[in-house]
């Protein structure tokens, strides 16, 4: 289930329907087979910095540390709160190993 809503308007539907396939895009990338989430993003159309994650969390979930370092520096270089938001997101049961990329 998906609770959205528009202000309504001209481009009420236009805009109902960007934030449905925006919303079925992440749902379709948390679900993805793990070493896909980045690619299943791009095929969504999901914004460069989530998908960037996505391969992120993709290199952890292959055991690709140096792919996740770059990533990860990467994602540092554009605001350095991802490596606090990454130590969070290490901390999740389901996550993949995050812990070796984070050094």
């Amino acid at each position: 289930m998906i609770d959205l809503r528009v202000e309504e308007g001209g481009d009420s539907l236009v805009e109902l329907r960007r934030l449905l396939e925006r919303a079925e895009g992440y749902r379709a990338a948390n679900r993805a087979e793990p070493g896909t989430g980045a690619k299943v993003g791009t095929e969504h159309g999901l914004p460069a910095r989530h998908v960037k994650l996505l391969a992120l969390m993709d290199a952890a979930a292959s055991g690709d540390v140096d792919r996740g370092r770059t990533i990860l520096a990467e994602l540092e270089a554009d605001d350095p709160r991802w490596r606090d938001s990454v130590r969070a997101f290490a901390l999740l049961p389901d996550a993949p190993p995050l812990r070796e990329i984070l050094g």
